[in-house]
């Protein structure tokens, strides 16, 4: 990742043919994308050789949001709001975590739940 948007341009790298490396080398400039990186949101795609040193200079450009940007964030919102469970899939889900530990001394799921909540409150729950 990189720290802002921008355009990256290599200024030098230690294995340039002119200094005895293997000339993998970045010889064009590289426009930072808007795809998410070691915690940043910006980044570029470069060339690294083994054992070298890279030093890139930036020239900063101000990103704009694309309209594909903005209804993939809303999309993303709206699925979010919809997979929220039900209290009955909460239940189903609690009872089968349950049923892992009372195995065979299930009986009825109010029951379950009633063990549960004694659990939670007493801090042995699973």
């Amino acid at each position: 990742g990189v720290p802002f948007a921008g355009k990256y341009k290599e200024i030098f790298n230690s294995d340039a043919q002119r200094y005895g490396g293997t000339g993998a080398v970045n010889p064009r400039v590289k426009n930072s994308k808007h795809d998410e990186c070691d915690m940043r949101e910006e980044s570029i795609r470069i060339t690294v050789a083994p054992l070298s040193v890279q030093i890139f200079s930036c020239a900063e450009t101000p990103r704009t949001v694309s309209a594909n940007d903005q209804a993939r964030k809303l999309s993303a919102k709206a699925s979010e709001e919809e997979e929220k469970p039900s209290k009955a899939a909460q239940a189903g889900k609690h009872h089968r975590l349950y049923s892992q530990k009372y195995s065979r001394r299930l009986c009825r799921p109010s029951v379950i739940c009633k063990k549960m909540d004694r659990d939670r409150k007493e801090g042995s729950y699973i």
